[in-house]
């Protein structure tokens, strides 16, 4: 009966704290319409990183029917947060609401997550139970892939009854591509296998850039909303189910934190292990050399995406695990180098310049975002924690 009478103030603190550095950042403006889009930029990121945590933790989770209606709410909430920030040309006076909202959302997210995979009684590694089904869902395909079909008629409809179908069917390949890779990426996160993380990453940060880059030419319309809403959480399922099966074939599972070494015996061992990421790093350099990008755009560019991709990287692992100080500090730092790369990429229009800059930078910064993250869970113990409470 009195197991909850003692509250932790070390964990309570630092989020209250959080909380009132963003409720007196959105209500000290001199209009009430200056008041109202901080205001509606603080809820946009609460909301989209609920929605974060959930779909990060349920891309890693046996159940596809949750995994969809998170990419559902993850993906469409995130239209409607970078279209918010974009319209109002990502102004710094709105990144500490950005920040509060990303950090509170996503131990939110967090909470709401475990209770729901409770609830559900569903396991941290995916690979085997979704692998193995087969049969027993196919009796019962309508109940289960619903959602899944509607979504597929909502998206053949919005290019009939749209203004401009070709500009709808770019977003719809467009972003399907892209969740499909970041699907993959995002299993690589959590997995022991840092070539499949590099190859994975490399693919996402390139079809990252092309899309969000079209977004951004758009100016976020409304009209390419629902089109990516869809294409998104197809991608991101299909992702997901592609990663499950290489998983299986070669036996990538969470927290093997032994396949990743940084000890080797030779020089040619060290060069075989990290060959991949050689060639991705000279690729970058000599299209950088081609483009003639200047060494300033190089440098900032690679270390803006390498702290956002190495910080999401932890953040993404954070919010599976099961210290909540450890998610707290992760997403704190994230959602600051989040608006700063965002707000870089926007500035620069998407420009071609900063695109060897910008995959070399997420490359990096996931490779080593993985091995960091890594290290920091074995010294204090964080593993992954669907588990942790069974009775």
């Amino acid at each position: 009966m009195n197991k909850n009478k003692n509250i932790d103030l070390t964990k309570i603190l630092p989020v209250l704290a959080i909380a009132v550095l963003g409720i007196s950042s959105v209500v000290f403006h001199q209009t009430m319409e200056s008041c109202l889009i901080h205001i509606k930029m603080l809820l946009l990121a609460f909301a989209q990183n609920i929605s974060f945590s959930i779909i990060s933790r349920a891309r890693n989770r046996n159940s596809h029917n949750y995994h969809l209606l998170a990419a559902v709410c993850s993906n469409g909430v995130w239209f409607l947060t970078f279209q918010h920030l974009v319209l109002n040309q990502m102004s710094v006076s709105m990144v500490l609401p950005f920040i509060t909202g990303t950090t509170l959302g996503s131990l939110l997210g967090a909470y709401i997550s475990r209770e729901i995979e409770q609830i559900l009684g569903l396991s941290a590694d995916a690979t085997k139970d979704e692998i193995k089904k087969g049969g027993a869902e196919n009796r019962y395909y309508f109940k289960n892939y619903a959602l899944f079909i509607i979504l597929g008629v909502i998206g053949i409809l919005s290019i009939i009854l749209s203004k401009d179908p070709r500009l709808v069917a770019v977003i719809l390949s467009l972003a399907y591509i892209n969740h499909v890779t970041a699907g993959l990426s995002g299993r690589a996160k959590n997995r022991g296998s840092h070539k499949y993380l590099t190859i994975t990453t490399a693919f996402s940060a390139a079809v990252w850039f092309f899309t969000f880059g079209f977004l951004i030419k758009n100016n976020m319309s409304m009209a390419l909303f629902i089109p990516y809403t869809v294409a998104t959480v197809f991608g991101s399922i299909t992702g997901a189910r592609v990663s499950m099966a290489i998983e299986k074939a070669f036996g990538f599972k969470p927290d093997e934190h032994k396949q990743i070494s940084t000890e080797f015996k030779s020089l040619s061992s060290f060069i075989h292990s990290w060959y991949l990421l050689f060639v991705i790093v000279a690729s970058c350099l000599f299209l950088a050399m081609y483009q003639e990008t200047t060494f300033l755009i190089l440098i900032i560019g690679i270390a803006v995406y390498g702290s956002q991709s190495m910080t999401y990287v932890i953040s993404s692992r954070a919010s599976n695990r099961n210290n909540m100080t450890y998610h707290l500090c992760a997403r704190l730092v994230n959602g600051t180098i989040t608006f700063l790369s965002y707000k870089y990429f926007v500035d620069a229009k998407a420009s071609p310049d900063i695109f060897a800059p910008v995959l070399l930078g997420q490359t990096l910064g996931n490779i080593f975002g993985q091995k960091t993250g890594i290290k920091i869970e074995t010294r204090i113990s964080a593993v992954m924690d669907s588990e942790e409470k069974k009775k």
